[in-house]
C-alpha cells in the first residue's frame, strides 16, 4: 500500500469481524533522547507527525532524511528500496538507523 492501514477485530456472533480504521492519522512523538534529535527534521503535515509520515515507504525515506539531517550526513538514497537495501547490507549507517527507527515505531 501507500500508507499505514490498520484494522481492529471484534468477536461477535461466534466469529471475528474486521473493522477497518485510519490509524495512519494517529500522532507519533519522540520517546528517547535520540528521537528528540531526529524528529525535528521529519517532514511534518500540519505541524505534526502522523503515523503515515513514518510508517510507509515514503515514511522510511522521510526518516532516512531526518537522521541524515540530524547528523549532517549525506543522503544519497531516494527510494524506500534503496534505503532498505543499504540498511540490510549494513553499507550505510544512516539507512540502518532509519530502518531501526521505522521498526521501533511500527
Amino acid at each position: 500500500g501507500t500508507g499505514l492501514g490498520v484494522a481492529g477485530l471484534i468477536y461477535a456472533l461466534r466469529h471475528w469481524i474486521p473493522v477497518p480504521g485510519a490509524g495512519g492519522h494517529m500522532d507519533i512523538g519522540p520517546r528517547t533522547p535520540r528521537d528528540f534529535e531526529v524528529f525535528p527534521h521529519i517532514d511534518k503535515l500540519d505541524g505534526r507527525i502522523s503515523g503515515e509520515q513514518i510508517l510507509c515507504g515514503r515514511g522510511l525515506v522521510n526518516l532516512y532524511r531526518a537522521v541524515a539531517k540530524a547528523d549532517a550526513r549525506p543522503m544519497p538514497f531516494t527510494t524506500p528500496a534503496e534505503v532498505t537495501a543499504a540498511a540490510l547490507s549494513k553499507s550505510d549507517a544512516v539507512a540502518e538507523e532509519a530502518l531501526s527507527l521505522f521498526v521501533t515505531c511500527l
